[in-house]
């Protein structure tokens, strides 16, 4: 019975560490799709659909998946989600992303800049399968006592698990039977501190027949698979939109005459002084009458007219004398 469930285990295991086909891609189901920014690689790894304002992904394989976003997007939101201990220990141990597990759909909202979402495998890779082993001793859903705290505990212990698995592997590789049992009894002590530190008593106790089974050591070791197909989903900026120049009648209308105001006042330029108001002209003088030159003639004519009047005189003169 013990080797039918080991082969059974075997069996899943190795079904789900096989590639994973590329089924996924657009997907016009999840929304009506805007490719104008850069829309969905044909071959991504998930259901995805874009449009201007959201990115929604769905996994629709048979593993958990973590995405991280980057650029301009708001905090991602689940639309459907699967609410199970397990999944809530899973989901822990995403610490730089979200965990997408199989059936899940998350919805980002797009902002006006260039985004990306990155996929990749869920880190250890054998954490799925361990949890899955181990999920009957996970605290119900109904127990109050069950916390966030709890479900780190767990995942603290799934995380030293698949390292002491990893080293064990790498341990007994080449070598003989003595010296692989030597490699089992090291990570035995590895596993059996990890759970007695971190979980109650009781719960580490239960939880050791399933973590100290060697033929889970190699199921796990061998679970995981990298992801197939284009694991980058980018989107560009949103185009903005380039208002046209205004007619250049209705600029002129808003021009007007005043002066554009400036934060300092203008300095003030010394006007020059206007220049002085020319003297009026002078009338010219009145010119001099003009005298004839006198001739010799004229001379002798005054000297003979000055002669005949005092020869005049002094005859008169002594007319007057003889009277007396």
């Amino acid at each position: 019975m013990r080797r039918l469930t080991a082969l059974g285990i075997a069996v899943l295991v190795g079904v789900l560490a096989a590639p994973v086909p590329a089924l996924a891609g657009p997907s016009a189901a999840l929304c009506a799709p805007d490719n104008a920014r850069g829309g969905v690689p044909a071959d991504f790894v998930l259901d995805a659909c874009v449009t201007a304002k959201t990115i929604i992904l769905f996994n629709d394989l048979a593993v958990p998946v973590v995405v991280r976003a980057t650029g301009s997007l708001g905090s991602a939101a689940r639309v459907q989600e699967r609410k199970t201990p397990a999944a809530s220990v899973l989901r822990t141990l995403a610490h730089a992303g979200v965990l997408l597990l199989p059936g899940d759909v998350v919805r980002w909202p797009l902002g006006s800049g260039r985004a990306r979402l990155d996929a990749a495998p869920l880190q250890p890779a054998a954490a799925a399968a361990i949890v899955d082993d181990v999920a009957s001793y996970l605290p119900r859903p109904g127990d109050s006592s069950a916390g966030r705290a709890d479900y780190a505990a767990f995942a603290g212990v799934v995380t030293d698990v698949a390292t002491a698995i990893q080293t064990r592997q790498a341990c007994v590789d080449g070598k003989n039977f003595l010296q692989a049992e030597a490699c089992d009894v090291t990570a035995a002590s590895a596993i059996g501190r990890a759970a007695v530190v971190q979980l109650p008593q009781r719960t580490a106790f239960n939880l050791l027949s399933v973590v100290l089974e060697t033929d889970n050591w190699t199921a796990w070791a061998n679970a995981g698979a990298p992801l197939t197909g284009a694991t980058r989903l980018v989107q560009g900026a949103r185009a903005v939109a380039v208002a046209a120049p205004a007619a250049p009648a209705a600029a002129a209308r808003k021009v007007t005459a005043a002066a554009p105001r400036t934060s300092a006042a203008a300095p003030t330029v010394p006007r020059p002084p206007a220049p002085a108001a020319a003297a009026a002209p002078r009338p010219p003088a009145a010119p001099s009458p003009t005298v004839a030159p006198r001739t010799w003639r004229d001379v002798l004519a005054d000297l003979l007219a000055r002669a005949q009047a005092s020869k005049g005189h002094d005859i008169h003169k002594g007319k007057k004398k003889h009277g007396d």
